[in-house]
């Protein structure tokens, strides 16, 4: 009888952090890094956006693969997330209905 091997990752830490622009006259970019926990192995990760917004919808996101019974405040900073839900920019996007196959058939 074979065993099979389970896969375990959670994020266990995210930070958000401005940085300078490229050209003194651009936007900031905005800089998210985070850690992986891969069965045990930590790895180190960052992704920079070019909106505040991008960032804070990534962060929500990593948010969501936190370990079982870890608070978001476990993972980040308040004032991150306080940003995060406040912003309506990083809320997500109204989508479309569907299409039901009597649209598509005439």
């Amino acid at each position: 009888m074979s065993r099979q091997r389970v896969n375990t990752w959670f994020v266990t830490r995210v930070e958000l952090s401005p940085t300078p622009p490229d050209n003194p006259n651009g936007p900031p970019f905005w800089r998210v890094s985070w850690t992986w926990s891969i069965n045990g192995r930590s790895t180190d990760h960052k992704q920079l956006h070019c909106s505040e917004a991008a960032a804070y919808r990534h962060i929500r996101n990593l948010l969501n693969d936190r370990p079982p019974g870890a608070a978001p405040e476990d993972i980040c900073s308040a004032s991150t997330i306080d940003a995060v839900e406040s912003s309506p920019a990083a809320l997500p996007q109204a989508t479309a209905p569907p299409l039901s196959p009597t649209s598509l058939s005439s």
